[in-house]
């Protein structure tokens, strides 16, 4: 979990970023997809590309 200043230097957002290590690629298919379900379904997946590096850089 990685805090950044949200864009109007008023708050906080916070970027995750999930990786899954596993010997078969059908165990990760399925904890990728159960991973965007369940934060698609609390409103927590953003649809679209963040390059961290650069939204750092443009918040600080």
């Amino acid at each position: 979990m990685l805090p950044v200043k949200n864009a109007a230097g008023t708050g906080t957002e916070y970027i995750v970023e999930l990786s899954f290590k596993t010997d078969d690629y059908a165990d990760a298919a399925r904890l990728h997809s159960d991973a965007i379900a369940v934060a698609d379904g609390h409103g927590w997946l953003y649809h679209g590309d963040i390059l961290k590096t650069q939204l750092i850089l443009d918040r600080y």
